[in-house]
């Protein structure tokens, strides 16, 4: 998976190519953040499901899902000029009638299978009650623009006591896959339960599951 930017790759059988110009918007596919939200997207069975992604900038991550199988994806950002630039991304690409672009002062969309944010550290926490509410239960939440020593202040925005606590869960000592803990916090509502992060030029993705509702 990567950023074609007009040029030609060899692809094989799986890959897909996003022609992208990210015009004044944010996203090439380059930086350290974009990469890890790509490898991420591309690591899953995306077949059938909606993604959402916040904070689109260039439409990259929403582009590059429906390019991986996704039915559906939906786009939003504050700026105008990431609006503009992924709407004539996602027709460049041939997606555009499989994606919803959507200004950050629209209603929020319908839960989704898989949500994607490549943000600031700082709106992340901000955003965290909006970004539970989009990912319907069962469903993936990823979040990027962090970086490594910023993991425990987004982290404690999500498994914070009172909200969405989960036993055993705190900011320096997030549940992995395996941790039995995972398990008990099923019975929490909207807990997001987060595996160890993936670390890449001093950044992070914090990646997980939401618990039922």
């Amino acid at each position: 998976m990567g950023d074609s930017r007009r040029q030609t790759a060899e692809l094989a059988d799986g890959e897909a190519a996003v022609e992208l110009d990210p015009g004044l918007a944010f996203g090439t596919g380059t930086h350290a953040t974009t990469a890890l939200c790509l490898d991420w997207l591309d690591s899953l069975d995306l077949a059938g499901r909606r993604v959402i992604d916040v904070g689109c900038g260039s439409g990259i991550l929403a582009i590059a899902a429906l390019k991986l199988g996704a039915a559906g994806a939906v786009a939003i950002d504050h700026d105008p000029q990431a609006l503009l630039a992924t709407r004539e991304n996602a027709a460049r690409n041939g997606v555009a009638d499989r994606l919803t672009v959507l200004g950050a002062d629209a209603p929020p969309p319908a839960p989704a299978d898989v949500v994607v944010a490549n943000i600031l550290a700082g709106t992340l926490i901000e955003l965290a009650p909006q970004m539970e509410a989009m990912v319907r239960p069962g469903g993936l939440l990823a979040l990027s623009g962090i970086l490594a020593e910023q993991i425990d202040d987004v982290a404690a925005a999500y498994v914070r006591p009172g909200r969405s606590v989960f036993p055993g869960a705190t900011a320096a000592a997030i549940p992995g896959a395996t941790d039995p803990s995972r398990q008990e916090c099923r019975s929490y509502r909207s807990a997001i339960l987060f595996d160890p992060p993936v670390l890449r030029d001093g950044w992070a993705l914090l990646h997980g599951t939401r618990g039922p509702a």
